[in-house]
């Protein structure tokens, strides 16, 4: 199970501690149950062993490959394709490729039609499961079809509540509500087929593993949403109903399974504490791990389920490992090699000398 695996690496990091300290003293003044606990490790941590943990830095460094402005306001969501990279704002669509050259751009003042047209406030996006399409929800009564070949609104369909989160699954197209139901629809017609009630108030994280779908939001409290310390799992299979109830105690707001053991969940809080929960087994483990950050705002498993990052609202990316030289499996995405910008060797210094001619002084492009 993930709790006996989480045991059992514990403990093979404190008999390592344990030899090394044998080996050099300074390992004393090491906080072994902050530092290792569950054996995950943040990439920015300190250690006595300065070139080791220099080398692992090395190995978790991120390197810029590609900014690019995509809006003028905040950017709501990211989806990556075999293109490029799909971005969404609360007015427009745009795709770039890996080097940041624009491929697509859609705005979108109003959706809907005639008098029951309204402003965008878009949210989410997910994949067409039935097309070369994607689907795109926010802040109002629309699910907006948008085809990517054409480039064109291939559609409109009418739902009754907001839509903060989308999820493709076996079998449906998972739509999680402000108001705190999940709706199953078909991926064909886009309608309603099943709804499940999840929170009091808006959902704010949703993922799929096979057949189980699980939440997380808000609940009201005296007159007040307040983040739900639970995870709510569904079972999809047959007829979806509702399955159990994790406790989380910090208040969970985004929710990501691992690629690597279907059953695990990474739970994460807006204060920058996170977990991980046993789905099969219905339970959260019981070491906490917290991101050193004033609010995270995004969270993300690397394919090998080796690295886990997250974003803050200072812009910054962190990056936890549970091994020393974790791998992210680049080309788990797509077929086609990642692009990455190329590195110019730098050029040699000019010596200057008398007989140096004019013309070997470069001028600037013109």
């Amino acid at each position: 199970s993930v709790l006996a695996r989480a045991e059992g690496e514990q403990l093979e990091v404190v008999e390592l501690l344990e030899s090394m300290l044998e080996e050099d003293e300074g390992l004393e003044e090491w906080d072994v149950g902050k530092e290792t606990a569950g054996n995950w490790r943040w990439s920015e941590q300190n250690s006595p062993y300065e070139e080791e943990e220099e080398e692992e830095q090395m190995m978790l460094t991120l390197k810029t490959v590609t900014n690019v402005r995509s809006f003028r306001s905040a950017v709501n969501q990211l989806l990556p394709l075999p293109a490029g990279v799909a971005s969404l704002s609360e007015d427009a669509f745009r795709i770039h490729s890996r080097q940041g050259i624009p491929l697509l751009s859609m705005h979108f003042p109003h959706v809907g039609a005639g008098e029951d047209a309204e402003s965008a406030h878009f949210t989410c996006m997910e994949f067409d499961p039935t097309g070369t399409g994607l689907l795109l929800g926010g802040n109002n009564k629309w699910l907006t079809s948008v085809d990517l070949l054409t480039s064109q609104v291939t559609g409109s369909t009418a739902v009754p509540n907001a839509i903060s989160v989308m999820k493709n699954t076996n079998r449906y197209l998972a739509c999680a509500g402000m108001e705190g139901s999940v709706t199953l629809r078909d991926p064909n017609s886009l309608t309603a087929l099943h709804t499940l009630v999840a929170h009091a108030g808006p959902v704010t994280g949703m993922d799929v593993a096979d057949n189980m779908l699980v939440t997380c939001g808000m609940s009201m409290y005296r007159g007040a949403y307040n983040t739900e310390p639970a995870v709510k799992v569904f079972d999809l299979r047959r007829s979806p109903r509702p399955l159990a109830s994790i406790a989380v105690p910090m208040g969970p707001c985004l929710l990501q399974f691992s690629p690597k053991f279907s059953s695990t969940l990474l739970a994460a809080s807006p204060s920058g504490a996170w977990q991980l929960c046993d789905v099969g087994g219905l339970f959260a483990l019981p070491a906490v791990y917290q991101v050193p950050t004033p609010g995270l705002t995004a969270m993300d498993i690397s394919p090998s389920g080796e690295l886990v990052v997250f974003g803050d609202t200072d812009g910054g990316v962190f990056v936890w490992s549970d091994r020393r030289g974790g791998t992210v499996s680049l080309h788990a995405h797509s077929s086609f090699d990642t692009v990455l910008p190329d590195h110019r060797a730098p050029s040699s210094e000019m010596v200057w000398t008398e007989e140096t001619p004019l013309s070997a002084a470069p001028l600037p492009p013109s």
